[in-house]
């Protein structure tokens, strides 16, 4: 019987970890995925580099945008009727554990139980937590049908 043990080489990039969907303390029940996607460069010798990791960040809130940069309102029915329902999509930069969306909100590290932290998600510098659910995130959705009049 033979042990297999990973090369190092095939480890999985920290950056990645960010990858998944996530339970907003500050906003239950509304929808948090950040999918992550390597930008690749090609080097003097023609060789594939990852050149950096872009995150985009998914998910639904309650209420107008730009209402307060630390509102906690749920998706929940009773909010929804209230304030309405509005998605949201916007990009960001993973660099090993840290994640920056350039906004001055979302910046934050990765925690991870297997690193000895005391939960798995992303503690933000406001103080919110982000607790990972799953590594899966929904397929993106189709853009909008052109408005475009065919040629005839």
């Amino acid at each position: 019987m033979s042990l297999m043990i990973a090369s190092p080489a095939l480890a999985v990039p920290y950056e990645l970890r960010y990858q998944g969907t996530y339970d907003d303390l500050l906003h239950p029940l509304c929808v948090r995925e950040i999918a992550v996607k390597p930008t690749v460069s090609i080097d003097a010798k023609g060789r594939k580099k990852i050149k950096s990791y872009a995150a985009t960040f998914r998910g639904t809130d309650v209420g107008p945008p730009g209402i307060g940069d630390k509102i906690t309102i749920a998706c929940d029915e009773d909010s929804i009727k209230k304030y309405g329902l509005r998605e949201f999509e916007f990009t960001g930069i993973v660099e090993g554990t840290s994640i920056d969306a350039g906004d001055g909100i979302h910046e934050g590290d990765y925690n991870s139980v297997k690193d000895g932290d005391s939960f798995e998600g992303i503690r933000w510098r406001d103080g919110n937590r982000w607790l990972k659910k799953s590594d899966n995130i929904s397929p993106p959705r189709p853009p909008p049908p052109s408005k475009v009049p065919p040629n005839e």
